[in-house]
């Protein structure tokens, strides 16, 4: 039981993801010269100069989106589930949206999305790890 509303949840947040990232934001197309954002830290650069509303949806958006990702992985899978294993999903997933959203000509691919978006899972892969570390009794002190 336990497991299939696991699974349940992590579809309903996939499917989640998928709209909120697929979704056309811009009402026609977007030239395909402009498509395509490259350079690692550019657009977060931009983003958290600006501040504000923008910078929160952008960067702390991409950060939230795969917390998510990185908190049921584990949970899901047989056995203990790596950081770098969570990372590397995260920034796969994450490349497939970004390149999704190239092709469909309506949303912007972000190298710096993939970046946020793996930093995301690791964040949510080290909230499951503390969760699992308080679920077990055991506390952290400043000597482990």
């Amino acid at each position: 039981m336990r497991f299939t509303v696991l699974v349940a949840v992590f579809a309903g947040y996939g499917g989640l993801l998928f709209g909120l990232t697929l979704f056309p934001t811009s009402a026609g197309l977007i030239p395909e010269a402009e498509r395509l954002r490259p350079y690692p830290l550019q657009t977060t650069a931009m983003f958290l100069r600006l501040g504000g509303w923008q910078m929160l949806v952008n960067v702390a958006g991409n950060l939230l989106a795969f917390m998510p990702l990185g908190f049921l992985w584990p949970l899901l899978r047989p056995g203990s589930t790596r950081a770098w294993r969570v990372v590397w999903l995260a920034a796969s997933v994450s490349l497939l949206i970004e390149t999704l959203q190239y092709f469909s000509g309506r949303r912007f691919a972000d190298v710096d999305d993939i970046l946020l978006n793996a930093l995301g899972g690791l964040l949510g892969y080290g909230a499951y790890r503390v969760c699992m570390l308080a679920r077990a009794g055991r506390c952290l002190t400043a000597e482990s």
